[in-house]
């Protein structure tokens, strides 16, 4: 997830030429997939530090025995959650969810950082927080949960491109090599974990799409070869206040080559407050990727801020599986 200020200063370097690479001649059939795996990501109702404060009011009710939002959108085969959560819920809070899930047959996911800062740099960076998977792990492990997947929170994105107080400027492949460290730590407890990530989607700086979705390309290679296992997907975390769409019609099939899943985190931007207009636009979005041919391996419906404030139920407009629910309806023929 890209906090907004961190946000406010990759976007500032983004003076993004007028004229796009646009790869706007790539068939249709060339980006599309089969049915996307729908994933299902709200921001948790813990006391977050802001702006991720509060989350869903009715985040518990998510794992009552009586919620029904299994039933009533059966597609959500994945949730995921954040690591504030994993570490700060109590035995009981993170029980009853890793519990709810196993009986509905919907796998559980967390977010995190897989970096381990230095002296110099990474303090306090989003993406450097490695040392935690394994002991995270461990605690759902040991509460009879099973971690099937592992969205990494934008390590190339913070260990290259971020300029900020303790920025690295690592190469590509020494934070593949720093990230494999505590990888195969996790491993170790979860060993059958699926790695994939999480990778702002427009390219922080002006040298264009194409060079953007190059830099994904190399990425995945060296990440493989440090870790020794491919990047089985990576979910494209969009500004959409820019023009985006040419980013992902360049970054697609560059993914699709290189055998790693494609994902979209369908949210609003940061300028949405309201639950109306946060889930109107996040419905527009999905709608102006259909409209392009552009259909994800995989769909994450996520947020990190307060909206919506309903996660539930899905027959609600401006509730967060309101919005799963209308994307659904919108891949149904007629």
């Amino acid at each position: 997830m890209l906090n907004p200020s961190i946000a406010d200063r990759l976007r500032a370097w983004c003076l993004r030429a007028a004229i796009m690479v646009c790869l706007i001649g790539v068939p249709a059939v060339a980006l599309a997939s089969a049915t996307p795996q729908i994933w299902l990501a709200p921001l948790d109702n813990m006391k977050h530090p802001p702006p991720m404060s509060p989350g869903a009011v009715d985040y518990t009710n998510l794992f009552a025995p009586t919620a029904a939002w299994p039933e009533q959108i059966p597609q959500v085969k994945v949730f995921k959650i954040y690591s504030y959560f994993a570490g700060r819920a109590s035995d009981a809070e993170l029980s009853v969810l890793i519990k709810y899930l196993q009986a509905h047959g919907i796998k559980l996911a967390l977010e995190d950082g897989p970096l381990t800062p230095s002296k110099n740099c990474g303090n306090g960076i989003e993406g450097y927080n490695g040392a935690h998977l394994a002991p995270l792990a461990r605690r759902i492990k040991d509460l009879g949960g099973t971690l099937s997947y592992l969205a990494m929170d934008e390590p190339m994105t913070f260990g290259r491109f971020y300029t900020g107080k303790q920025a690295c400027h690592a190469s590509l492949m020494s934070l593949a090599r720093n990230a494999a460290v505590n990888l195969k730590a996790l491993r170790a407890v979860m060993p059958n974990i699926i790695v994939g990530d999480v990778e702002i989607g427009m390219n922080p700086t002006a040298t264009g799409d194409a060079a953007w979705a190059d830099t994904m390309r190399a990425w995945a290679l060296d990440f493989q070869a440090a870790y020794g296992k491919p990047l089985a997907f990576m979910d494209l975390d969009m500004n959409w206040s820019e023009n985006w769409l040419p980013s992902v019609q360049a970054i697609f099939p560059v993914l699709h080559q290189e055998h790693v899943g494609r994902g979209i985190i369908i949210n609003a931007s940061w300028l949405d407050t309201t639950d109306p207009s946060w889930t109107g636009d996040a419905k527009a979005h999905f709608k102006a990727l259909e409209q392009a041919g552009i259909m994800p391996d995989q769909a994450v419906f996520q947020t990190w801020k307060p909206n919506p404030t309903h996660v539930l139920p899905p027959n609600n407009p401006f509730s967060l599986t309101g919005v799963v629910h209308a994307y659904l309806e919108s891949l149904t023929p007629g």
